[in-house]
């Protein structure tokens, strides 16, 4: 019955802790994050909104984001590791946007479409 006992504790102690992770602590997050809102377009038919931001820490470095919020759900779809860059974002129509940006940009991530149950919006990169 003791073996028992250690094994549910240990798997408890997995199951709250992780394997080794940090557990979240609100007090560990960085007091100084700015979010500053580049621009902000809905699609053509208002059902979908396409936001270049930039997300920065006081004395660290920060990132850049393109992120399409639907009805309902969101998606993040492309990310530089640095602020202050040349990004453009347009809608083309309901379901395709093209993101303007330089080669030299280092990417996060650089999806080529982004979905949300049914609904598909396709990414077209213009780099310049």
């Amino acid at each position: 019955m003791r073996h028992i006992s250690i094994i549910a504790i240990a798997i408890q102690s997995l199951v709250l802790y992780g394997c080794g992770a940090n557990v979240y602590d609100p007090n560990s997050m960085p007091k100084e994050a700015n979010t500053r809102t580049i621009s902000e377009n809905p699609s053509p038919d208002k059902t979908k909104l396409l936001t270049l931001k930039e997300h920065s820490w006081k004395g660290e470095r920060g990132y850049t984001q393109v992120f399409i919020e639907f009805q309902g759900s969101g998606s993040s779809v492309y990310s530089v590791d640095t602020t202050g860059v040349d990004i453009r974002t347009y809608w083309v129509d309901d379901n395709h946007i093209i993101i303007e940006t330089k080669k030299d940009y280092k990417g996060r991530e650089k999806w080529n479409q982004v979905q949300s149950f049914g609904d598909i919006v396709k990414v077209r990169y213009v780099e310049r």
